[in-house]
């Protein structure tokens, strides 16, 4: 779900791009300092933190994305805090090589290695 994942260790890089372990249709890519997210929400029992973000938004459109601009990316041990304009706070721990895990346990991954 989460490509901040490489984004976070390789945060030079200008393009990263992550997507949930599962079967939810998400995908967060970072592009230097944005933060674009894109997802077919759908109400489920299990949500992500992603969800709880287009929960609040209260859209009738499918598929959802939205554009944060100003991302900070903090890092401390195996955790990840990523901010943004509106209020945007994210947090994510580093499970894998290259999977992350969000507030909710929801493991993102991605199947690049940065470069």
């Amino acid at each position: 779900m989460l490509c901040i994942f490489y984004a976070l260790n390789c945060f030079k890089t200008p393009t990263f791009i992550v997507e949930p372990k599962n079967k939810y249709s998400q995908i967060i890519s970072i592009h230097g300092e944005e933060l674009l997210i894109f997802t077919t929400y759908y109400h489920t029992e299990k949500k992500t933190s992603i969800d709880k973000i287009f929960e609040l938004e209260d859209s009738t459109e499918k598929p959802l994305q939205k554009i944060y601009k100003n991302v900070k990316i903090k890092t401390k041990k195996d955790r990840y805090y990523i901010t943004a304009e509106d209020g945007l706070s994210l947090e994510f721990r580093k499970i894998g090589e290259r999977i992350i895990v969000d507030e909710e346990g929801v493991e993102y991954y991605t199947s690049k290695y940065p470069e």
